[in-house]
């Protein structure tokens, strides 16, 4: 098994740009339209300068057919990016993962949102295998919603022999870790295609909490506990979103969430240094304690 992270967990599916089958322009799509009416009219012998003018009956409908015409393509696009698995929603979801992994047997958990679904269909191409990391990473994520995430790591990442595989999970707020781990442990033996030359243990992630303290300067003029308010929220937005097994909470990461439109300058004291959990670990927001400064 690989030490680095399972391949599709090293594609981001959120920050691929959107494509397009087609390219609808409205003005090129009128003027192709009135072109095309010029031509005709001038073969039957009408007076075509009546199309130089804006109020002209037939150039409103000229512009009122275009318009529909770029919808109509625009729809097109809008469709063809909603059966791709970056974009797919809903029951298209349900529909790729039927279609494409029905040898795997995935299906959306109850109550599970497109996000999570999503990350497991990615996977699934791996969980067709017993001896890559996605595998047992699908398999951890598969045993139920409580597991938030999931990292599986070999003899690389230092943590343990040869022919073993630490299978680190990331429990739900609330969740008992330990317990979670039991229950992980029943669903990777109770898999038809095992890895038996791996040893597999199952265990929490170790969480470090990150105090955080930093002074936001503004201009005169914000309402100072507004702009606390949103920092407070834009904070915790960024460790939300760094809040699975592995990832650092950066310095320039927390001062750029605070730095607001209306921020001046951002005074971060602590945390002092980047705070790296390890390949095992989560670093999780601890105390807040912004305030916000206006010069006198």
């Amino acid at each position: 098994m690989s030490a680095a992270l399972p391949y599709a967990e090293t594609l981001d599916l959120s920050r691929l740009p959107a494509f397009e089958l087609l390219q609808p322009r409205y003005e090129p799509i009128l003027a192709a339209r009135l072109e095309s009416l010029r031509a005709r009219m001038a073969a039957v012998g009408l007076d075509t300068s009546v199309l130089d003018l804006e109020s002209d009956p037939l150039v409103i409908l000229e512009q009122e057919d275009a318009y529909r015409e770029f919808l109509n393509l625009t729809a097109i696009n809008d469709q063809a990016r909603g059966v791709s698995l970056a974009f797919a929603a809903g029951a298209v979801l349900d529909h790729l993962a039927a279609t494409y992994y029905a040898h795997i047997g995935i299906r959306r958990l109850e109550g599970e949102d497109d996000a999570r679904f999503r990350r497991r269909i990615a996977l699934a191409p791996e969980a067709a295998s017993p001896f890559t990391p996605g595998a047992y990473v699908f398999a951890a994520l598969s045993a139920g919603l409580d597991v938030a995430d999931a990292q599986a790591l070999n003899h690389a990442s230092g943590l343990v022999d040869p022919g073993q595989v630490l299978l680190v999970i990331l429990p739900r707020a609330g969740v008992d870790g330990l317990e979670l781990a039991d229950r992980v442990r029943v669903a990777l033996d109770a898999r038809p295609i095992r890895a038996l030359t791996d040893t597999v243990a199952v265990r929490p992630a170790s969480r470090i909490t990150v105090d955080v303290s930093a002074v936001v300067e503004v201009a005169p003029g914000p309402d100072r506990n507004l702009v606390a308010a949103e920092a407070a929220a834009r904070l915790a937005a960024y460790a939300a979103g760094r809040r699975r097994i592995g990832l650092r909470l950066t310095r320039s990461g927390i001062a750029a969430a605070l730095h607001l439109a209306a921020a001046d300058n951002v005074r971060l004291a602590a945390p002092a240094e980047t705070v790296d959990p390890g390949p095992d670990g989560v670093a999780e927001l601890g105390a807040v304690n912004v305030t916000v400064e206006a010069p006198q």
